[in-house]
């Protein structure tokens, strides 16, 4: 009998731990996910674009991806306004104008004046910078490429006659 309740108090006792881990992971992924979730709405707001790929290949209908981005930068344009830049890329006049008009749309339901926002097709915001400073700054400082025994590939990527 004694043998009995030790097996059974060390089986409770497993079984207790094993439920531990997975109440410890789940909190883990949810850190994890919130973080990600976090950096994902920066970048998105941070660019201010959507891309051909955000709507159904062939469609104004905005993509899954598309509606989720365009209510990330709705929270911002409520409140602060700004440029949406909805690129164009390829796209058939018709088809382009009728994605404007779908996101304009979309916006709206969202709760975003209209005349705060202003649609433009531009490239996407960001940190980014001018490649005429790219280049002025690295005429300034040639740039050497080297592999892993410190072997020049290339000593200077810009040529001489480059404005």
């Amino acid at each position: 009998m004694k043998r009995l309740w030790i097996l059974l108090s060390l089986s409770g006792a497993l079984a207790g731990c094993g439920q531990i881990e997975p109440i410890s992971k789940s909190l883990n992924g949810w850190t994890v996910d919130a973080s990600v979730q976090r950096e994902i709405q920066q970048a998105v707001v941070a660019e201010q674009t959507l891309y051909p790929y955000h709507f159904e290949p062939g469609s104004p209908k905005l993509s899954e991806l598309g509606a989720e981005n365009l209510r990330i930068l709705a929270d911002r344009y409520r409140t602060d306004g700004g440029e949406l830049s909805i690129r164009r890329q390829g796209v058939d006049e018709t088809l382009y104008r009728k994605r404007v008009d779908q996101v304009k749309e979309a916006l709206a339901g969202m709760g975003v004046d209209a005349s705060r926002i202003r649609m433009v097709d531009r490239p996407a915001l960001g940190e980014g910078m001018p490649s005429s400073e790219v280049i002025r700054i690295l005429k300034q400082k040639p740039t050497q490429f080297t592999e892993n025994y410190g072997e020049p590939i290339i000593t200077n990527i810009i040529p001489e006659n480059s404005q």
